[in-house]
């Protein structure tokens, strides 16, 4: 395992004595492996043969950063979250004079790397739970190891806490994904109604052009079929203005070879058995047949 995949894990105590025992407890197989590497290239440059190596303990899989005070722990904790290399796990001690304590460093360090996997450690009870959680807020983030703490208990918080801060990560980019996706069908939905919406418009627009056209058409009609009833009527009347003209014609013929006078002849048209039309009616006939002409003229 690389040193950049490694799990890193913060120790933060006052005490040299309690630094070693964590380099113990969690390097103990890394130390005995490099020994033995030693022994093996002693060997090697004497003429031996060199025994073949055995796996590496999951051991080699942690890294440990010593800090000494509270708020060199902080300033170690946000240089690791800029520098992409954040912590798993901090074992963190209570009394720590003459800085801050334990539970202000945890505090601190939460804001620079809230999924921070926190164990605290202490041999006093200077804080209760409650005291704690009203400070901390902690939900699933907090152990609390007594001292003097066992190693199977250090190396079994070491273990449970990365893999558990470890799929933690895996789950938030699980659901960065996921958000990104269903931001992507979002944004894809949204474009699908848009382009809806633009197509209900393009349709009101023509519908309402469809509206105006029917209006220009009606009136266009309107005038072509007055023009049309009107001529329609003429010739209607035609028949009749023929048969009154060669009526006319005949009476001027009767006239013209001296059979009647044309006083006898007037007297006669206008005898009182002779059909005449209404003055209102013939008015009427005028008029029309005037507008028939005057728009067939137009």
């Amino acid at each position: 395992m690389t040193d950049a995949s490694k799990f890193r894990i913060l120790i933060i105590d006052d005490t040299e004595a309690i630094h070693h025992d964590f380099a113990q407890i969690l390097g103990t197989h890394r130390a005995k492996m490099d020994a033995r590497d030693a022994l093996d290239e002693l060997e090697r440059m004497l003429g031996g043969s060199q025994r073949p190596t055995s796996a590496k303990s999951s051991s080699n899989d942690v890294e440990l950063v010593d800090a000494y005070q509270g708020l060199d722990a902080v300033e170690r904790t946000a240089e690791a979250r800029a520098t992409a290399r954040p912590f798993a796990v901090a074992f963190v001690d209570v009394r720590m004079p003459p800085g801050i304590d334990g539970i202000e460093t945890i505090r601190r360090m939460w804001e620079h790397q809230p999924e921070l996997e926190v164990v605290l450690c202490s041999a006093y009870n200077d804080y209760s739970w409650d005291d704690i959680t009203n400070r901390l807020h902690p939900g699933d983030r907090l152990v609390i190891l007594r001292k003097p703490f066992d190693p199977i208990e250090v190396r079994q918080l070491a273990a449970c806490l990365c893999e558990k801060w470890q799929r933690g990560r895996e789950l938030d980019s699980q659901l960065r994904e996921l958000h990104a996706t269903v931001q992507a069908e979002v944004d894809a939905r949204l474009r699908e109604r848009a382009a809806h919406e633009e197509e209900q418009r393009r349709s009101r627009r023509l519908e309402a052009l469809g509206t105006i056209a029917a209006g220009i058409a009606h009136e266009i009609n309107t005038p072509t079929q007055f023009i049309a009833t009107n001529l329609e009527y003429v010739a209607a009347l035609m028949p009749t203005l023929a048969n009154a003209v060669g009526q006319e014609r005949a009476w001027l013929g009767r006239v013209a070879s001296g059979e009647l006078t044309a006083g006898t002849a007037a007297a006669r048209r206008s005898a009182p058995g002779r059909r005449r039309c209404p003055h209102g009616a013939r008015a009427d006939r005028k008029d029309r047949a005037d507008r028939a002409i005057a728009c067939a003229r137009a």
